[in-house]
């Protein structure tokens, strides 16, 4: 077991949504990475330059709803917001994966 065996980060531009339909998408698409075992997503918000009085409507959404979620996020640079999962493989065991031996 190594490094960069799991899935990588996946992609989402929110900028130019709304925030209710930034939040809509990106919960489709953190309930995605997760099946697909992504190690992270990277939230694309834009900086508000296009929102009415030059101020971010996005981002600030999807930090206080990651927030309320309970997921870890950094500011990966202005307008970008990077949620990392945490996949700590804890050995091999039938917990969580249904129990029964595929063959």
């Amino acid at each position: 077991s190594g490094n960069g065996s799991g899935g990588g980060v996946l992609d989402v531009d929110l900028h130019g949504q709304t925030a209710d339909s930034a939040q809509d998408r990106l919960g489709h698409v953190l309930i995605g990475a997760a099946n697909t075992n992504a190690s992270g997503v990277r939230i694309v918000t834009g900086i508000g330059r296009h929102s009415s009085g030059g101020h971010a409507r996005v981002a600030p959404a999807v930090r206080r709803w990651l927030d309320e979620v309970g997921l870890k996020y950094i500011e990966e640079s202005p307008g970008v917001i990077l949620v990392q999962f945490k996949y700590v493989p804890l050995g091999r065991g039938p917990r969580g994966a249904g129990g029964e031996r595929m063959q």
